[in-house]
């Protein structure tokens, strides 16, 4: 029950258990980031090309997630929806800028129909992110704030 069955990655459960464990031993927790991401553009694919193609949609997406993430030791799960996580240790915030656009060159390459790309914000233990919740938190406002950039510049991402 720890499996999203859509996707084949980890389900939020098992992500939540997850981050008790890592954050049960505080120096297991040092430069670790959690990436929160969701998929720009998605309501417009089941509108477009219907559910099972949006559930399509979401299995790309779980398979890029798991080519680029997993041979760096990245912990993957479907958040719910359309949204989706990865905790990544990484020495500096340029190793994550770099996860981050490789995702979306990976998605780029998928051949569907229309324009795979998600929007990712990110967090890191430290810098009074000491909780999970914390950086959940920290992970969900950069988010937001990554969606309302592009939504000012114009880019779809509803």
């Amino acid at each position: 029950m720890s499996t999203d069955p859509l996707t084949g990655l980890n389900n939020r459960n098992r992500f939540e258990t997850y981050m008790l464990s890592l954050f049960s031993n505080v120096d297991q927790a040092e430069d670790v980031y959690l990436l929160m991401m969701d998929a720009d553009g998605f309501k417009q694919i089941n509108d477009r090309y219907g559910h099972v193609e949006g559930d399509h949609a979401l299995q790309v997406i779980s398979a890029a997630l798991k080519e680029v993430c997993s041979a760096s030791g990245g912990f993957i799960a479907r958040y719910g929806g359309d949204e989706f996580v990865v905790l990544q240790k990484a020495a500096a915030e340029q190793d994550i800028m770099h996860l981050c656009a490789t995702i979306n060159d990976e998605l780029a390459r998928a051949e569907v129909p229309y324009l795979l790309r998600m929007s990712i914000g990110y967090a890191r233990v430290g810098d009074g992110v000491d909780t999970w919740q914390d950086l959940l938190r920290a992970a969900d406002a950069e988010l937001y704030r990554v969606k309302a950039e592009k939504k000012k510049a114009g880019v779809q991402i509803r």
